[in-house]
């Protein structure tokens, strides 16, 4: 447990080792957070509760991770969850997040991940920037939720370039495990959904009138976080669209590639056929065939063999079957195509 003790003119940060301890540092004219990492030591839950007045059935909503984010509204506090996002680069990691809102605390609750996404509001309660030493409570809160909200934006910045070299990389070499990380992202993009999706009801259900922790003044900016969450849907949602557009164009580029492949077997088994043709007839045993006693019936077979598969290729590329095509891109790849129609 870790608090931060603020007014307009004075912050104290402490180390909190008991319930007790916790308790005292409540005060007039002053507003207390608690931050408590790891929801596994029943006792010390129980101690917070009694203290501080706590819901039983919103402590049982702390300790079950995987809640939907919503807002339950107690005598005397107001309870909120969320889910943020955890820093990482490869995977999607998220983390309940459970607050507790009173007239002169906030109770914030993590599941014990290392990091969080709450350094930029301790450096402002440190700096006293802004009015957050002078807002309240309430303030506070919309502070905290504001940055798990803001959380989830690099978040969609890096799906955004993810998708985009996924796109490369499927148009240039389609491969069975851009297939794999296409369906990844998009599992992690509908995880990103139903954490963020709620928290537009979480903020409506905040700046509603005849809620009397939320101050008048307050619900302004919490209307920006829910102007927030709705973006954030709206890109994850685009993304999805573009992801579920990249699975068929895997698909399309698998089909082509084998096209293209398929094509090729097929012009150089159709420019063998005539010289097994000559080949066969040659080889045959009758004794009555008048170019096998000829002098130039040797070279005269090769020239006519070397001649047809000439000439065979010839047609090919002219028709634009084999090798490079005209300009009206007849037989060319994808990619080609592809980037003609963008440029």
């Amino acid at each position: 447990m870790r608090a931060m003790v603020f007014g307009a003119d004075a912050l104290e940060e402490i180390e909190v080792e008991t319930v007790d301890h916790a308790r005292r540092l409540r005060g007039p004219d002053r507003t207390l957070w608690l931050n408590i990492d790891g929801i596994g030591d029943e006792a010390v839950l129980r101690g917070l509760a009694d203290a501080f007045g706590l819901h039983a059935l919103a402590l049982e909503d702390v300790v079950n991770s995987g809640q939907r984010p919503k807002v339950d509204e107690y005598d005397g506090h107001i309870y909120v969850v969320a889910h943020m996002a955890l820093p990482g680069d490869e995977t999607l990691g998220t983390e309940q997040f459970s607050l507790f809102l009173g007239d002169d605390f906030v109770l914030t609750f993590q599941e014990g991940h290392p990091g969080d996404c709450f350094e930029s509001v301790r450096d402002r309660l440190r700096r006293n920037s802004g009015r957050i030493r002078r807002g309240g409570a309430c303030y506070f809160a919309y502070a905290l939720l504001d940055a798990v909200v803001d959380a989830w934006f690099p978040v969609l910045d890096r799906y955004g370039a993810a998708l985009h070299i996924l796109e490369e990389e499927v148009l240039a070499r389609p491969h069975v495990s851009q297939m794999l990380r296409i369906r990844r992202v998009k599992w992690e993009l509908l995880t990103m959904l139903r954490a963020v999706m709620p928290l537009r009801d979480v903020f409506t259900t905040l700046m509603r009138e005849g809620n009397g922790l939320v101050r008048p003044e307050t619900r302004i900016f919490l209307r920006d976080c829910h102007d927030h969450a709705v973006r954030i849907v709206e890109e994850a949602e685009t993304y999805r669209e573009i992801d579920a557009s990249l699975m068929e164009l895997y698909h399309s580029s698998v089909s082509n590639r084998m096209n293209e492949v398929m094509k090729f077997l097929t012009v150089v088994s159709a420019i063998f056929i005539p010289l097994t043709f000559v080949a066969g007839v040659y080889g045959m045993n009758f004794e009555y065939m008048p170019e096998l006693k000829w002098e130039f019936g040797y070279p005269a077979s090769l020239g006519f063999m070397v001649s047809a598969a000439v000439s065979m290729v010839a047609y090919f590329r002219y028709r634009g079957w084999f090798g490079r095509t005209d300009q009206t891109g007849e037989g060319r790849g994808l990619r080609a195509q592809l980037l003609d129609e963008e440029g």
